[in-house]
């Protein structure tokens, strides 16, 4: 039961977790880099730099501490007060320049604290991350990606689903209407490298009950999704239908 469960946690996840990733930071760093160089309005670039970053700072704060035990937590706040009182510190040093006249000097020292608002959120990403890479062997660890639009504006979505030596690869193409149709694929890992491997082999375990599991997701999957269907040519589709005829291999 506990080897169906992971195989159905790992094909049908619905949703990827979104937290704070190095990428972020860099995603941060370009929209920044974009607005300086257009060379108008630099000190209103970085203090929205200066808030992008803070405001990432806070959740990334408050996901690590999520993850950590009662002693963690409290070793992680002191931690965290001993940092803002540097950063308090590092405001104070500049507050000529933050109280200068010239926009010149206000926008180095907002850069300058971005620098080192930067450096903490990267560091407690990086404690996220190592958090993470512990709790691997016991979850499905699942990236999501999107394609460039396309001329309609629609994106194919690459869902990849790994545990252990397992993973699924859903990809999500979108119709003419912008529906998205779903086809996955299944790996093994072997010697090192995943394998593509059909059905039969991929669930070579406890087939009946697993496929009793997965047709009653598929219903009540069904079930909800014609409930909360409101495009009249999408509702049709469903028909009259009460319940799905069972698949069988």
């Amino acid at each position: 039961m506990k080897y169906l469960m992971m195989i159905l946690g790992l094909l049908f996840i619905n949703s990827v977790v979104k937290a704070q990733t190095e990428q972020t930071i860099t995603d941060l760093e370009v929209e920044n880099k974009k607005c300086l160089d257009k060379g108008q309005a630099m000190l209103g670039c970085e203090q929205k730099f200066y808030g992008q970053l803070d405001s990432v700072l806070n959740v990334a704060y408050k996901n690590l501490r999520a993850g950590l035990n009662p002693t963690e937590k409290l070793a992680l706040k002191a931690d965290q007060l001993k940092w803002l009182a540097l950063r308090d510190k590092a405001f104070a040093d500049r507050k000529g320049a933050f109280a200068s006249s010239a926009q010149d000097d206000r926008m180095i020292a907002y850069a300058e604290m971005n620098s080192i608002v930067k450096a903490r959120v990267r560091l407690l990403i990086k404690r996220i991350s190592i958090n993470v890479a512990k709790a691997l062997p016991n979850r499905a660890q699942c990236v999501e990606k999107e394609s460039k639009p396309n001329e309609n504006g629609d994106v194919t979505i690459t869902r990849t689903c790994t545990y252990q030596n397992y993973r699924s690869v859903s990809i999500g193409e979108p119709d003419y209407k912008g529906r998205t149709f779903w086809s996955s694929k299944v790996y093994l890992k072997q010697n090192g490298v995943f394998v593509k491997v059909t059905n039969a082999a991929f669930f070579n375990q406890n087939g009946d009950k697993l496929l009793a599991m997965l047709n009653k997701t598929f219903n009540e999957d069904f079930m909800k999704a014609r409930a909360e269907e409101t495009d009249p040519d999408s509702k049709a589709c469903y028909g009259d239908k009460t319940k799905l005829d069972w698949f069988k291999p």
